[in-house]
């Protein structure tokens, strides 16, 4: 199957999805990666103030694609 992404670390991923799917109670779970750079060619996922990305947050809102205006906002 193809994919655009290369995994170094990949077995520590597998186990960050497990464990978050069997936190999730059936929920609609995402996740994502802390973004390392702008960029306009994906969609961002914003969660709260206090999100630590090693446990489960609720997000509060999904921006897709954002505009070079509206970057800014979203990655610091």
């Amino acid at each position: 199957m193809p994919v655009d992404h290369y995994l170094e670390y990949a077995q520590e991923l597998f186990n960050k999805i497990y464990f978050l799917a069997a936190k999730s109670h059936n929920r609609i779970t995402i996740f994502g990666l802390h973004p390392q750079r702008k960029e306009t060619r994906y969609g961002y996922i914003q969660v709260g103030k206090d999100a630590n990305f090693e446990s489960i947050q609720k997000a509060s809102r999904f921006v897709e694609k954002p505009t070079e205006e509206k970057i800014d906002d979203l990655v610091k």
